[in-house]
């Protein structure tokens, strides 16, 4: 049947039932043309004749409409019955929208059961699974009337929780709204169609950290680090100054933009004050057990600000060395977070320092009294180690300027400013990133070929998981020291990858964008 039939029929449909006359979904298939699918009209028409009954307050049964239409296809039954169990209200689809279904089908709740999502929700069109939150799913969808695409999250519904799923995702959406913050996921619009609850949100275009985290073959860098978490927590102490708990802080949770920015997503499990869900009501736990609170894991009813603390403290201890604080198998994992005191970070990544070890051993303290009094003291922290280290490196980066100018003969300058390397031996300093401290020293010989890397067998091995185990070679050749780069990490020379040049005395390169850097100048 054409789809303008279509139209015009349920638009006729409306119609008469909005005049009074209320006619019956049979009466209208009677109409159909004898060419006509009467399957392809009968769901679009029920549903509608679902949502005007609702609207005019009419009790309506399941059982009514498998006596009318038997036998009723099961997957319409289905449809039909979530649809008239779902609240009312909230529905604004227009007859004049028909929709196919989407043919993915989503798990809903633990017993299984599936539920297949229409084509458009409103006026927005679903495009694609995104991916499955604490209770929903994402869909990536395009809003036309805007032009723009948007994400929608549609919650997972099942006869035994119905409800008290339906309560935390009107939740979520009160929790969202009640926040503006740039690093928090802007929700647009809280809607129902065709039975069909869904909150529609911005889109965010990136990876999330966990993706992030799982690719990764050496550590984030420890600025990098420390600034997606402050950004972090101060999105956080808005919502905590809103009264709204987040609860489930972990790095799938957590986008990393286009812009580098992170942003906080599904609010699912935020909860405003000191309340509870029924789940938590009868013992069960809510959230993902590597990054909560130890207090929770004892008494589920202590689910306050001090959780997100302690779970984002975990994020920072994950991004800096690569692992969570704990680990092993989910009994042993929580044994552990209840009764022991967690290893530093530096214990896994030598190179932290002592004051990153307190920032983060502070955040997930086992007693939450001796955590951060607040997100806001927590991002304060951030903040501070922050400034400190931007102003460490400024700092050295002007005595480095400056210990070049007094070190070298000017008068033997190229044309284009830098020393010349002639027939001479070649030292290399290995210096801290943080500090520009010498750590280790070498020379070589003209005619010398000097590997670099992590591996033992390098001429200057340097023992960094941000150097690559065969990170660069130097080779002399025509009176100049040739440098070339191997490693995945890159070398780096103010800031731009470089990878291969003459080496001049006086240049200092950096191993991967944050590594340790090497210096060059005359050996003796």
């Amino acid at each position: 049947m054409p789809f303008d039939s279509i139209h015009k029929l349920i638009e006729q449909f409306e119609a008469e039932w909005l005049a009074g006359s209320q006619p019956r979904v049979e009466a209208f298939i009677d109409r159909l043309p004898p060419d006509a699918d009467p399957h392809e009209v009968l769901e679009q028409l029920l549903l509608l004749e679902i949502k005007l009954r609702k609207q005019a307050g009419e009790p309506i049964e399941l059982a009514d409409y498998e006596r009318r239409f038997s036998p009723l296809p099961a997957a319409l039954k289905k449809t039909l019955q979530q649809l008239i169990q779902s609240t009312a209200g909230g529905m604004k689809r227009g007859a004049h929208e028909t929709n196919r279904m989407l043919d993915t089908q989503v798990l809903m709740g633990a017993a299984g059961t599936r539920l297949s999502i229409p084509k458009t929700l409103d006026r927005y069109e679903l495009q694609h699974q995104l991916g499955k939150g604490s209770m929903g799913v994402v869909f990536r969808a395009r809003d036309p009337q805007l032009e723009r695409d948007v994400a929608i999250k549609v919650p997972c519904l099942s006869d035994g929780d119905r409800a008290n799923v339906l309560s935390r995702f009107r939740a979520e959406a009160r929790a969202v709204a009640a926040v503006q913050h740039p690093n928090i996921c802007a929700i647009h619009e809280v809607s129902e169609d065709q039975g069909i609850p869904f909150i529609v949100m911005a889109l965010i275009d990136g990876q999330s950290l966990y993706d992030i985290l799982k690719d990764r073959e050496s550590p984030l860098e420890i600025e990098q680090c420390f600034t997606w978490v402050e950004k972090i927590a101060l999105a956080v102490r808005e919502a905590h100054q809103q009264n709204i708990v987040h609860r489930d802080l972990k790095p799938s949770n957590i986008m990393i933009n286009q812009r580098n920015e992170p942003v906080i997503m599904d609010f699912g499990l935020a909860l405003r004050g000191n309340e509870t869900t029924e789940t938590e009501a009868v013992g069960a736990v809510v959230g993902t057990p590597a990054y909560m609170a130890p207090e929770y894991l004892r008494n589920k009813s202590a689910s306050g600000p001090m959780c997100d603390i302690y779970s984002l403290g975990v994020i920072l201890y994950e991004l800096l060395s690569g692992k969570r604080p704990f680990t092993g198998d989910m009994f042993e994992m929580i044994s552990q977070m209840v009764v022991s005191s967690p290893q530093p970070p530096s214990s896994v990544r030598p190179e932290l320092s002592s004051e990153v070890d307190a920032i983060c051993l502070q955040a997930i303290c086992r007693d939450p009294e001796q955590r951060y009094e607040s997100m806001g003291a927590f991002a304060e922290a951030l903040t501070g180690y922050l400034q400190r280290l931007r102003s460490r490196l400024t700092a050295s980066e002007i005595e480095e300027e400056k210990s070049d100018k007094e070190t070298f003969d000017f008068s033997e300058l190229s044309g284009h400013g830098m020393m010349v390397v002639a027939k001479s031996h070649l030292g290399i300093r290995l210096l801290d990133v943080t500090n520009d401290e010498q750590i280790s020293e070498w020379t070589f010989a003209p005619g010398a070929e000097v590997s670099i890397g992590r591996a033992t067998d390098q001429s200057v091995q340097i023992r960094d998981q941000r150097v690559s185990r065969e990170h660069a070679s130097i080779r002399h050749q025509d009176g100049v020291w040739k440098y070339t780069n191997q490693g995945r990490n890159g070398t780096y020379i103010e800031g731009k990858r470089l990878d291969q040049f003459d080496l001049m005395f006086g240049d200092s390169v950096q191993l991967g964008k944050r590594g340790p850097k090497l210096r060059f100048y005359p050996g003796e």
